[in-house]
């Protein structure tokens, strides 16, 4: 078949991996002007880190990656709120503390491998469908000044764009996108502080520090903030602000030193989008644009690589019972929503439900939360559910 996939993110090019390496003729349309590794660090989960296995490209991301034992929160006090190690759970388990851009880099290289054709300058703000013969096709707009350019014809194709996606809208496709009150500010710099976990300090529910080993030296810090927050930070004196993020966070004050400017940081929204239908008329949303969350459970990435390989199994299964590609595809997304859609909605809701906890306005959200979830990760039952929800092996509020 061939395929267009909108978006070279990690879901999209995980996807195009897939489909590429099982023989599929696949397309990847990026805005961007240039494919380069950019982000933050993300925590690849024991569930992210089979489909990177499956790709073969594991060890090579382990390699310039940090091996984790868990997740340590403490309030600024010192006091631990929570403490997960993943051997409690399975002794070989751990997480892995990895660069994005390194680990696009990896991804990239891998589809180029596959044969992969990436088109740059070319953000996918539309299609159509088109009877070609004896099944359909899609054609795809993309974004141009002044008019738009058409590329076609394609099978069908993939949106993986993103929470910020143009095309749920342009497709007529309903969703409800909730802009939290709350984002972050984030950058990557040489650390000497370098736990085997991802180590986070809160206070109350308005300060939220986070430190994350990525390997080669290196930390990914955030800090939380509201939105609206953001001038009047980049106004302070930087020398005064560090030292009031110093004073809740000891051991953020190695990689805050290599920080002269807040040009170093970048500032990131968090959204939630939920999708009623997620599949229409040769089109479906994978990843962040069909199911984005607040990054405090960080599944993103996960669920983004898990839909590409369940995604590219389930065409991989369909292709052969089909009598005609223009069956193929409905009996595709069939049966993938079918697998994914418990997992997805744990996630989903589970993240809504504790990000006030963690960063909301208020005072009660997070007495409550220090007084029971200290409580809560000490009981058994719930520990182990939290560790498996943390690997990303939950595949439902009871599964």
């Amino acid at each position: 078949m061939e395929i267009a996939i909108s978006g070279c993110g990690v879901t999209g090019t995980a996807t195009a991996f897939f489909l590429a390496k099982a023989g599929h003729d696949v397309t990847i349309f990026e805005q961007a002007a240039e494919c380069k590794p950019i982000g933050a660090g993300i925590m690849l989960q024991p569930s992210g880190q089979i489909v990177v296995e499956k790709m073969g490209l594991l060890e090579s991301l382990a390699e310039c990656s940090k091996r984790l034992g868990g997740m340590v929160a403490q309030l600024t006090t010192g006091q631990t709120l929570v403490e997960l190690r993943y051997d409690w759970l399975e002794p070989q388990m751990f997480g892995l503390g990895v660069h994005r851009g390194r680990m696009f880099d990896l991804l990239l290289n891998a589809c180029r491998k596959q044969g992969v054709k990436i088109v740059n300058n070319a953000r996918v703000i539309n299609c159509r469908g088109m009877d070609v013969g004896q099944g359909q096709k899609v054609q795809i707009q993309t974004e141009d000044p002044g008019v738009g350019k058409a590329f076609g014809e394609f099978d069908f194709l993939i949106a993986a764009d993103g929470s910020n996606s143009k095309l749920r809208e342009a497709l007529g496709l309903r969703s409800k996108t909730i802009e939290y009150d709350y984002a972050a500010l984030w950058m990557t710099g040489q650390s000497s502080f370098q736990p085997n976990h991802l180590f986070q300090r809160v206070e109350g529910t308005k300060h939220l520090i986070g430190l994350l080993p990525i390997g080669q030296g290196e930390c990914s810090f955030f800090w939380g903030l509201k939105s609206t927050e953001l001038d009047a930070t980049r106004r302070v004196n930087l020398s005064d602000w560090k030292e009031q993020v110093v004073r809740l966070c000891p051991d953020s004050e190695s990689i805050l030193s290599t920080v002269s400017d807040f040009e170093q940081f970048t500032f990131a929204k968090y959204r939630h989008v939920t999708m009623a239908r997620q599949v229409t008329n040769r089109v479906i949303f994978l990843g962040d644009s069909a199911h984005a969350t607040s990054p405090h459970l960080g599944q993103g990435v996960n669920l983004g690589l898990e839909d590409a390989i369940c995604f590219s199994d389930c065409l991989g299964e369909w292709t052969e019972k089909a009598q005609s590609n223009a069956d193929v595809f409905s009996l595709v997304c069939q049966s993938f929503l079918k697998q994914r859609a418990s997992k997805v909605a744990y996630y989903q809701q589970l993240t809504k439900l504790i990000s006030p906890f963690f960063q909301s306005d208020g005072k009660l959200k997070g007495i409550v939360r220090n007084l029971f979830l200290p409580w809560l990760s000490h009981a058994p039952f719930v520990r182990h559910e939290m560790l498996r929800t943390l690997a990303g092996v939950k595949r439902g509020w009871l599964r």
